[in-house]
């Protein structure tokens, strides 16, 4: 019994990892891809990221965010005190030191700037 406990945990975990390190990202640069800001007078600001990058970066995100599910599944499948664990817990450092060097080497978010247009809403 103690096996489908430890697999529904991994479950779990996976589950956590896949959301915060794929959905919401993914989410909040699609929304910021296409969020634009009015502005009174009939103007309206563009926030403008690096549209080519974007999806690059996004990309990125979900193939690092589906390597770091599948580490968290295994690691918090693992039984407690086990060596399986400890070394799926390094890989999953490693996997996040990664993760967050895509972030600050792609560029996302130096290469942005603010452009006044003259669409409508």
């Amino acid at each position: 019994m103690g096996g489908m406990k430890n697999i529904f945990r991994g479950f779990i975990g996976m589950a956590i990892y896949m959301t915060t390190t794929m959905l919401i990202p993914a989410l909040t640069f699609d929304y910021v891809d296409k969020m634009v800001i009015p502005i009174p007078p009939d103007e309206i600001l563009d926030i403008e990221i690096a549209k080519g990058n974007i999806a690059v970066v996004i990309f990125w995100l979900v193939a690092l965010g589906l390597t770091i599910s599948g580490l968290a599944f295994f690691s918090w499948s693992s039984p407690k005190e086990s060596r399986r664990k400890i070394v799926f817990s390094i890989l999953l450092v490693v996997a996040h030191c990664f993760y967050l060097w895509s972030y600050k080497f792609s560029g996302i978010f130096f290469n942005s700037t603010l452009k006044k247009s003259n669409r409508y809403v």
